[in-house]
């Protein structure tokens, strides 16, 4: 595996791959994080010191990318999860006022625009997520896999972001 040049044995690789499974207990995330690593330990391969075996080295580059990825994880569900809460709260309110209807119109006005926009996929995920369909119900119905799902709906929130802000300006 090691040496000056680093070349990952197809052993190593499902080893890894199967060390972020059992971490995540998600395939596409295994995957993904499994890659992640692989390529940081290519990357960081000169401070490799030698100290131990270099699968050892591996093996922890690959722990520690797969903790991040969870800790990453959290950190974004917490987020939203409060962001969400909020957002719920304020419109279901009943008493609410003409001019807060009227906002919320123009704001949903503006939402329309910007998907408008988007390519089909991605502006029906949008509309999916908003109503609560999982990543995996929006995979089957477009007929896609779970991390096509996300790379899109991530695509697809950062260009209607964009457009929400050039539309409101």
């Amino acid at each position: 595996m090691m040496g000056t040049e680093l070349r990952f044995t197809a052993d190593e690789r499902r080893y890894v791959f199967a060390l972020c499974r059992r971490i995540l207990r998600d395939d596409d995330a295994a995957d993904e994080v499994a890659q992640d690593a692989l390529l940081r330990a290519f990357r960081q391969r000169a401070q490799f010191r030698g100290d131990a075996h270099p699968r050892t080295w591996l093996f922890r580059i690959a722990t520690t990318t797969a903790f991040g990825y969870l800790r990453g994880q959290r950190r974004y569900r917490a987020r939203v999860g409060r962001a969400d809460d909020a957002t719920m709260a304020a419109v279901a309110s009943d008493r609410a006022d003409p001019e807060t209807a009227l906002g919320q119109a123009e704001v949903a006005a503006l939402v329309q625009a910007g998907l408008r926009g988007l390519d089909r996929q991605s502006a029906a995920i949008l509309i999916g997520r908003a109503e609560d369909r999982t990543e995996p119900e929006l995979a089957a119905a477009l007929g896609m896999s779970v991390a096509a799902v996300k790379a899109r709906a991530h695509r697809g929130r950062g260009v209607l972001r964009q457009r929400l802000h050039a539309l409101a300006a």
